[in-house]
């Protein structure tokens, strides 16, 4: 079985909705590297991350082994 990570949208404004098929750690980083936000998701739950505090711009997604990109937008 693969392992599912989805997130949406993307660009993103207030709130980030993930869901992965697998309990993993995610943590968000900037592009300078400098993690912002840390929480383990639990599989198969629907999570919303705030990012309103967040300032507009790109951030990575790590989880698992995996990179994601997203792009906040206010």
């Amino acid at each position: 079985e693969q392992d599912s990570f989805k997130y949406y949208p993307n660009p993103v404004n207030n709130s980030l909705t993930i869901v992965t098929s697998t309990d993993e750690t995610l943590q968000i980083a900037d592009l300078n590297g400098k993690i912002i936000f840390e929480e383990t998701l639990q599989a198969n739950k629907i999570h919303h991350i705030s990012t309103s505090s967040f300032e507009s711009g790109m951030y990575f997604l790590n989880h698992g082994n995996q990179v994601a990109r997203v792009i906040v937008q206010h």
